[in-house]
């Protein structure tokens, strides 16, 4: 029997013939806690084949089962989440709860924002992974459980987090994450039209020098130049915040949007996107593309991309043309959430 052979017999008796299947040269796993994570990355170990979460891998680990929130502490604004969750959810599930987290709204999984240093929702003042991330539970390639410490504190000490967060894979497989809540206050919406992508990338430079930063800033040049603005805070202070962006668009020549579609508008959505959401409607933003490409914010010039994001006072994230999945889309995903995301349902750690 070849190696592959071997380790998928040994997979299929670890967790049971249902979760395992064999395509081609790639055995898939399913493991649901992180103790069958553990012995399926031991016994590919074992067998010296690589092991990783991407479809080509020779021995596949797929975490979709893997998708409860461990812990959670409001008090405190941190969570313990399985990397299975996927982000979409998590975010629909923290903002019903009263806290943001800047996660992409996507179908991705924590482990795969992890492991790509990807940006969400909210990166403009909240930050990246790293700033987000408290804590990690991972398993190194050889088959060695890794935890960098407590999920409600920074870490004190040698971090290992750097060391997985960005590093695509290639150093351990993510199980759990740690991440640091928000309290989420009022949010408002706001968005303008510019009459060229010059101007536009003027207002996002001017936008990330604010002393107080918008929670997300989000552009796109077709069929408009527009850049959306979300503001979050106190309710007695967002007048004033709004005021300081409407005037900072003025001096760069954009145009404010309506909150809403005016009547009778049939191509309002294709205009703006509609997105974002006065403070009577819950916020359910579209999905991103996926492909994003950081870059240095001095480096934006008037060739932007068809859309991107600022991730912060000194860079922005570029996306590929690909369109955005449909809006039905995620908010199929956000009611698969509140049906199936539960918080009393604990894993035991390794």
């Amino acid at each position: 029997m070849t190696d592959i052979e071997k380790f998928y017999d040994e997979a299929r008796w670890l967790l049971g013939k249902e979760r395992v299947s064999l395509q081609g040269a790639s055995v898939t796993s399913r493991p649901a806690t992180p103790r069958e994570t553990l012995a399926i990355v031991r016994a590919a170990a074992k067998h010296r084949l690589p092991v990783g979460t991407r479809p080509n891998a020779p021995c596949r680990l797929d975490l979709a089962l893997m998708n409860s929130i461990l812990d959670w502490d409001l008090e405190n604004g941190a969570a313990l989440v399985e990397a299975g969750v996927a982000c979409d959810r998590l975010h629909q599930f923290t903002y019903e709860r009263g806290f943001l987290c800047p996660l992409p709204l996507r179908p991705t999984t924590l482990a795969e924002w992890a492991e790509t240093g990807d940006h969400g929702v909210g990166a403009l003042r909240l930050g990246g992974p790293l700033d987000t991330i408290t804590s990690l539970h991972a398993i190194t390639l050889e088959g060695v459980p890794i935890e960098t410490g407590p999920y409600r504190i920074a870490p004190a000490g040698i971090d290992l987090r750097p060391l997985y967060i960005g590093a695509q894979r290639t150093l351990g497989i993510i199980t759990a994450v740690g991440l640091r809540l928000h309290p989420r206050g009022t949010l408002r919406g706001l968005a303008y039209t510019l009459p060229d992508t010059d101007k536009l990338t003027a207002l996002l430079r001017a936008t990330a020098r604010l002393p107080n930063l918008p929670l997300h800033a989000e552009w796109n040049t077709e069929p408009t130049p527009t850049l959306r603005v979300l503001l979050a805070g106190d309710e007695d202070l967002l007048p004033e915040e709004e005021k300081t962006m409407d005037t900072l668009a003025a001096q760069h020549g954009a145009a404010r949007l309506p909150s809403n579609p005016p009547p009778g508008t049939s191509n309002w959505q294709t205009q703006s996107r509609s997105i974002w959401n006065t403070t009577h409607q819950p916020w359910t933003p579209e999905p991103t593309p996926e492909g994003g490409q950081t870059v240095p914010l001095s480096r934006l010039s008037g060739g932007l991309s068809p859309c991107g994001m600022l991730a912060g006072r000194h860079q922005a994230v570029l996306y590929t043309p690909e369109a955005p999945p449909p809006r039905e889309g995620f908010l199929k995903i956000a009611k698969m959430a509140r049906e199936t995301l539960d918080p009393q349902k604990i894993y035991g750690a390794y």
